[in-house]
């Protein structure tokens, strides 16, 4: 008789803490879906800057600057040399 009551204790010792972590769900869903907002946001970000970083004005200014950097690496060896 000893083991079903301690069983049946345990039963509801479980069933506790089961409605423990049930009440505590709510605010645990809600804290990821704000993450998740916000991941989606930063994502959505970076999307936009790759797509500026990957147009042809911003292409052309990074040949032109890259250009002018190895014209001055060329005429400072050239000076050495």
């Amino acid at each position: 008789m000893g083991e079903a009551k301690r069983w049946l204790i345990e039963m509801e010792q479980e069933k506790l803490r089961k409605q423990e972590v049930l009440l505590e769900l709510p605010d645990l869903l809600e804290e990821r879906s704000e993450q998740v907002e916000e991941l989606k946001l930063k994502m959505n970000q970076l999307q936009s800057e790759i797509a500026k970083n990957n147009s042809w004005p911003e292409k052309y200014k990074n040949f032109i600057i890259g250009g002018i950097i190895g014209a001055v690496i060329s005429v400072v060896f050239a000076l050495i040399i």
